[in-house]
């Protein structure tokens, strides 16, 4: 859920992957509390090896390209390979590509089809959590209880703001996270979808996503949000261990999850509900192979046709970090860790349930449209306070604290256009998908030859000119590869005449 504070990957304990919430909460400007949580505390990240001070920068540098998440997508749960193909060219070309902030490609990106919406409060916050969350206690009610009053004057910010943004064309995706969303009720978020809807228009079958938390809905409220136009569920199980579910700070149990997937199940059998993921956290402290088998085990029987597991991060200024730094957080070793990702990816596989990036995987038809945006480079709107948005290339962040983005909403930063994300991130979230990229351009060569070493590894394979992370041995160990982008890039940020190199989706749109 959206207090998931988990990544994408297991390697190492150095190695830092996009986050399930992607780039709509990324790239502050400036390091921000998080509110209501005293004290910031250093980062603890035990690694081993002579590569840790560059796997480190990667591990801050990635931190800071995405924070993401996963689900899935179309009708009546069934879809073949056509509806697969479509799923991987949903969002596909990024069509600025440039070697330097002075150097574009095309000088207008257009302009967003995709929305998020940040809803910040949550019951409690979790041990691993360093989200923009505002906790309100477990009795907290949205519309006259505990509470109520603190979210409908966040929800009127949050109208403002979009009611005030440019418009556009209308949206193919929307996802509201958080925090826990699924604490409004289903008339506030209705309310939500309607000032999207008249701020920029809904396409048929927009893609309409929603985080939900065990704990914080029953049926009932399940097919009310069904019904005011939500298509996909985002369900934050993160595990089906009572015990576990305590040692990470979440509020619901077993009984509860198990509960929630047998509702989202039948929803989604009868038509109602076209798709639902479940999130898993892999590499807890203290986790073995047996204990990890068995999670999988009760995440297929779930049925969810999409499963995004991710690997415990620990973040500055949580309560893991905290014990990290009293040496009281017992992660799993590297060899364990690499092991626990390739028996995922194989069991996972074997259940129907394909992988099509790091940390996620879906039954054809049911890969997640909205993180698609990320991963390709495309531009998003976000609103609410700690979210980012990608608006005709220009980033713009938000602050992480409720009374500063109440003073932000005052007098915003005019649009501009921006030139697109720069390369280097490009190839660090394309690479993370399935299809992985293609280079072209003399400058891509020392890239290439970098990465060659890796095809002798058995971490890349490149087939039909398109560089691909193998799975799982490419996906466990990524960051050896990302790192080479990195230090690539740094080679080439001086001024050339060369055209920049590209991918595919820029040689196949072009410009415009």
């Amino acid at each position: 859920i959206g207090d998931q504070q988990a990544q994408d990957q297991a390697n190492c304990t150095t190695d830092q992957q996009v986050r399930r919430h992607g780039a709509h909460l990324l790239h502050q400007p400036d390091p921000q509390p998080l509110e209501h949580q005293p004290g910031q505390q250093a980062r603890s990240s035990p690694g081993r090896g002579q590569d840790q001070p560059q796997l480190l920068s990667i591990r801050v540098r990635v931190d800071q390209l995405l924070r993401q998440q996963m689900n899935a997508q179309p009708s009546g749960g069934r879809a073949g390979p056509h509806e697969q193909k479509q799923d991987e060219q949903i969002h596909h070309g990024l069509r600025s590509w440039q070697l330097r902030s002075n150097v574009r490609s095309m000088p207008y990106p257009p302009p967003p089809r995709s929305a998020y919406l940040h809803i910040p409060f949550c019951h409690r916050r979790c041990y691993y959590c360093d989200f923009a969350v505002v906790p309100l206690g477990d009795r907290v009610d949205a519309r006259e209880g505990p509470g109520s009053r603190s979210i409908e004057d966040y929800l009127r910010l949050l109208h403002r703001e979009i009611a005030s943004a440019a418009s556009g064309p209308p949206l193919s995706t929307v996802y509201i996270g958080g925090g826990t969303p699924s604490l409004l009720t289903a008339d506030q978020i209705a309310e939500l979808l309607a000032a999207l809807r008249r701020q920029f228009g809904l396409q048929p079958g927009a893609e309409i996503t929603l985080e939900m938390d065990p704990a914080s809905f029953d049926q009932d409220q399940l097919m009310a949000v069904l019904a005011a136009g939500v298509n996909r569920i985002s369900l934050g199980g993160q595990s089906f261990d009572d015990a576990v579910l305590i040692d990470l700070g979440r509020r619901h149990r077993r009984a509860d999850l198990l509960e929630a997937c047998r509702w989202m199940h039948a929803a989604h059998q009868d038509g109602d509900l076209q798709s639902w993921s479940l999130d898993l956290i892999q590499n807890l402290p203290g986790q073995s192979f047996e204990h990890w088998d068995d999670q999988l085990d009760q995440a297929i029987g779930s049925q969810a046709p999409h499963l995004s597991v991710y690997d415990l991060s620990v973040e500055p200024g949580t309560v893991f970090a905290r014990r990290a730094e009293r040496a009281e957080l017992d992660l799993p070793e590297e060899d364990l860790a690499v092991r626990l990702m390739a028996h995922t990816s194989a069991r996972l596989a074997a259940a129907g349930l394909s992988r099509y990036e790091i940390s996620n995987h879906a039954r054809p038809g049911h890969a997640s449209r909205h993180n698609r945006v990320y991963w390709s480079g495309a531009g998003w709107w976000g609103f609410g306070m700690g979210a980012t948005s990608a608006v005709r290339g220009e980033r713009l962040a938000r602050p992480r604290t409720r009374e500063a983005y109440r003073r932000w909403l005052e007098a915003p930063p005019p649009l501009n256009v921006g030139t697109g994300m720069p390369l280097d991130e490009l190839l660090l979230v394309g690479l993370r998908r399935r299809e992985g990229v293609v280079l072209i351009g003399r400058d891509s060569q020392a890239l290439e030859e970098r990465w060659r070493p890796f095809l002798e590894q058995g971490l890349l394979q490149k087939c039909s000119g398109r560089w691909q992370l193998r799975d799982p041995e490419g996906m466990a160990l990524s960051n050896r590869v990302l790192l080479e982008v990195v230090l690539w890039w740094e080679s080439v940020q001086q001024p050339t005449s060369a055209a920049p190199p590209q991918t595919a989706a820029a040689r196949e749109s072009g410009p415009g």
